[in-house]
């Protein structure tokens, strides 16, 4: 089997939420109402605005998440319809969709790297689409789905992965502490405050993606 995760300028609703509010969302679609998981500093705005946009049948809230069954599929509210390519190429879309600042990463599974590649074209001709992973599947283990490190790892932007880069090469994480935020501010050219905002929202993204897939080791 081969996988590959594409990765779409969003132009539905979903990836326009997740621009308008910063929101990294995670979307199982089941046909008949969808289930998201969010992330985001402004997400009672984002419930609130979703809910008037297609209606909200429960959610659950703690912090800046957010959990919510939605009272039909989002399906139709996507102007880019991966899943017809995926059917035309006789390929599988592995949940979740993944949302982030407007774009929109589609996991997807074939039997034939050529139905990859079928499915690619479709999607250039349809507009901007980059390749994120691709790999060839060769075993499974019955009791741990299919995962690479694109799940498991959040993307980061290029100050944050730059400054959580320099802090391990640098010792921030050794104890004790090979270094200060205000060293690494120095090194990037940047302030200690700006280097302590852009490590802590570095290590909130990877805390967070990480405990989400912690069960696996249970």
């Amino acid at each position: 089997m081969y996988e590959a995760t594409f990765e779409l300028q969003g132009e539905g609703l979903v990836a326009e939420l997740s621009r308008e509010f910063s929101a990294d969302i995670q979307l199982w679609c089941n046909d008949h109402s969808d289930l998201l998981y969010v992330r985001s500093e402004r997400v009672a705005s984002f419930r609130d605005e979703l809910s008037g946009a297609v209606g909200i049948q429960e959610s659950i809230r703690q912090g800046n998440q957010l959990v919510v069954v939605t009272d039909h599929c989002l399906r139709k509210e996507e102007q880019t319809l991966v899943e017809t390519h995926l059917a035309d190429n006789g390929c599988l879309s592995l949940p979740p969709l993944i949302y982030e600042n407007g774009t929109k990463r589609s996991k997807v599974l074939a039997l034939d790297p050529a139905s990859l590649t079928a499915v690619y074209e479709g999607l250039r001709d349809d507009g901007a689409v980059t390749v994120r992973a691709k790999r060839e599947i060769k075993g499974l283990h019955p009791d741990v789905p299919v995962l690479g490190l694109d799940d498991v790892f959040p993307r980061l932007s290029d100050r944050q992965f730059e400054t959580f880069r320099v802090a391990c090469d640098s010792g921030y994480y050794e104890v004790p502490r090979g270094t200060t935020t205000e060293e690494i501010g120095e090194r990037l050219g940047i302030d200690r405050r700006t280097a302590e905002y852009h490590l802590r929202r570095a290590e909130n993204k990877i805390a967070a993606s990480l405990a989400d897939h912690l069960t696996l080791l249970q």
